[in-house]
């Protein structure tokens, strides 16, 4: 049986994923500059891997 690729970017959990990673890198550019370095950073690694992984399953 072959497996065949889905389009992960048809699944609603994704698009709820980029649109909270879209959100969260607005949030974070409107901290004070010493917090980049630290959560910001850190929310921003976190949140793309969430819609990296939905990706990463579908196929």
């Amino acid at each position: 049986m072959e497996k065949k690729a889905r389009n992960f970017r048809d699944y609603p959990v994704w698009k709820d994923a980029v649109l909270l990673s879209t959100q969260i890198y607005k949030l974070t550019n409107d901290m004070p500059w010493f917090e980049k370095k630290g959560i910001c950073d850190q929310l921003q690694r976190a949140v793309v891997s969430i819609a990296s992984n939905i990706a990463a399953d579908a196929v």
